[in-house]
This record gives structure tokens, sequence and C-alpha cells, in this order.
């Protein structure tokens, strides 16, 4: 099973630590886009949008790092720990899943994609954005360990991999009491570093 990817990426990120956290072998297959290598023949082949990350397990294509993980989850999970089978349950996760999103698509990226890739300041709309997003899931991690109670979910693998994109520019994330005390706790884990280190 082969794993298209650029660890930049924070979806290619969630992708891995879920791959991590289910015991899935993932073969990884490196992508510069800046190079064009999401741009090949061979790729579009798998990917007409030529997007990361990237599954191909066995000749079954997948794209979208949410549903990749989703995917995983259900096909070579060896239980429900971090996607359960119980509707309700699993409800919840997808709320977060979407919501991570939401938030990494309207928040994050306006904020720190001009900063990143163009060299500008951001907007102070994109930055009140993006608190207002952050916020919402500070309120969310209100007395728990994890998004959702005493044990990792896929929701916090794509979360971790959306908010940790901040430090590339040194956002200071402690002005957030539960994400700050959440992500102390996430960086002991034994995948962390590996993952998101670099």
């Amino acid at each position: 099973m082969e794993l298209y990817y650029s660890l930049p990426s924070g979806p290619c990120r969630a992708v891995i630590m879920a791959g991590k956290l289910l015991n899935v072998k993932l073969e990884m297959k490196p992508i510069n886009m800046m190079e064009g290598q999401n741009k090949t023949p061979e790729f579009l082949a798998m990917n007409p949008q030529g997007t990361i990350p990237t599954l191909n397990d066995n000749g079954f294509h997948l794209w979208e790092s949410r549903a990749i993980m989703t995917y995983l989850a259900d096909t070579y999970g060896k239980d429900d720990a971090i996607y359960p089978k119980d509707p309700k349950k699993r409800a919840h996760v997808t709320r977060l899943l979407c919501l991570d999103l939401e938030c990494y698509v309207k928040g994050i990226g306006p904020w720190l994609y001009p900063q990143l890739f163009m060299g500008k300041e951001a907007s102070k709309e994109a930055e009140e954005t993006m608190k207002n997003q952050l916020k919402n899931f500070d309120k969310q991690l209100e007395g728990k360990q994890y998004l959702l109670g005493d044990h990792v979910t896929l929701a916090d693998c794509s979360f971790v991999s959306s908010v940790t994109t901040l430090e590339v520019l040194d956002y200071d994330l402690s002005q957030f009491k539960n994400i700050h005390e959440y992500l102390q706790r996430i960086k002991k884990c034994d995948c962390y570093d590996e993952i998101h280190g670099e």
C-alpha cells in the first residue's frame, strides 16, 4: 500500500499519524510538488486532481486526507478505538473532521499561505478568522484530554496536523490554553516527533 505525500503538508501528516496508530504498513512515496511530480501522467492516472496525500492500495486509488484516514480505519483497524463503529460516536468524529477542514481552509490557510508562499503579511481579517476558529477548538477541548475525551481519534490526527502547521511561522498557540495543553500531551506520543517534528 503506497502513500504519496510531502511532510510539510498537514493533511499528509494526518494520514501518516492515523496509519501509525492503526499499525498500517504504508510504503512512503515522497512527492515534490514544486518540481511537478504530482502532474506527471502516471500520477494523474491515479489522482486526476494531482493532490496529496494519495493512497494506492493495490490499485484502489483514493485522495483527500479525511477520506483516506476513514478508509484505513474501516479496512485495517484492529478495533474501533480511533474511529468508532457506533453511529453516534462516529458522528462526533466526523463532525470534528469537518470542523477541522473548515478551520484549515477558512482559518489557518488564508493566514499562513500568503506569508509562507508569497512573502506577504496576512490580513488582520484572516488572523481574526483564524483566531475565532481556534477558539472554537479551544472550547471543544475544555475538560478533556483529547477532542473526544480520554483517547486519540482520527479527529485528533487531523486537528494536530492542521494546527502544528502554524509552528512553521512560530505562531503563539499558548493564548489558547486548552489547545496549548493538548499539544503538550500529543507531543509526548511516540510517533509525534517522527511525523511532525521536522
